[in-house]
């Protein structure tokens, strides 16, 4: 599958996630661009890969999930309506990142458990292990590649990493009933220990995310205004996944 097929069958699946009569519409577009991004506000929002992946062909599902991851953090920025807040300071900066990859996350966990389309390509229901194992390599690569920028305005790749995983054992909570021994959520945690990847991560680092939880939360508050939610139309089942409601 191209990297085309691939964005195709997000848009599709991510967009069936949402009421018919709210006509949600993801927009994502090649373009000449070094790195991935999201532009623009409003209508003209949109999600801009670099050109050069344009016709890449996927060799297996681990550098497909980490498109995959790719496009949900910056669906993450899409559906959070990111591009009304200037950041002010490193934390709100490191703080809507951080967010980003938790959410993208959950959002890209709710495509693959509910859509057809993408619980046949990973055998969903039969084939567990071998998804987390793609999943979590598609996640590291994800963070050594596309992410891996050495900025003030980024936490570093092995907390973002951590908190990729902090996400999952989130969603597999939700998805089943609140129970943190499911066994979901041993094999998700099983697999992601095998990476060994979080050891850099420092007490400092672990403290500093406490700091961008309460900040990611005033940040959306402001966008939010007065409305209910950010981004309206998610149907009522996902909305406990992705709801932009704060």
């Amino acid at each position: 599958m191209t990297a085309t097929n691939l964005i195709e069958k997000y848009i599709e699946n991510f967009e069936s996630l949402f009421e018919p009569h709210v006509e949600f519409k993801l927009k994502i577009d090649f373009c000449e661009v070094s790195s991935p991004v999201i532009r623009g506000k409003d209508s003209d929002m949109k999600i801009l890969i670099p050109k050069m992946y344009e016709d890449v062909e996927f060799e297996d599902h681990a550098k497909e999930l980490m498109l995959l991851f790719i496009l949900a953090h910056e669906t993450a920025h899409y559906i959070n309506k990111l591009t009304h807040h200037k950041d002010t300071s490193v934390l709100d900066s490191r703080a809507i990142e951080i967010w980003a990859d938790f959410f993208g996350c959950k959002l890209l966990l709710t495509v693959c458990f509910y859509c057809d389309f993408f619980i046949n390509r990973y055998q969903m229901r039969t084939n567990l292990s071998v998804f987390f194992d793609n999943y979590y390599n598609g996640l590291n690569n994800m963070f050594d590649t596309y992410y891996n920028k050495e900025h003030k305005k980024y936490p570093s790749k092995h907390l973002r990493y951590q908190v990729g995983h902090t996400a999952t054992t989130s969603f597999l909570t939700i998805l089943d009933n609140g129970n943190l021994c499911s066994s979901k959520i041993i094999l998700a945690t099983s697999t992601f220990a095998k990476l060994k990847t979080t050891a850099n991560v420092t007490d400092k680092e672990f403290r500093e995310l406490i700091s961008y939880i309460f900040n990611i939360k005033h940040i959306h508050k402001q966008i939010l205004g007065g409305n209910t939610e950010i981004t309206y139309g998610v149907k009522p089942e996902y909305k406990k996944y992705i709801g932009t409601d704060y």
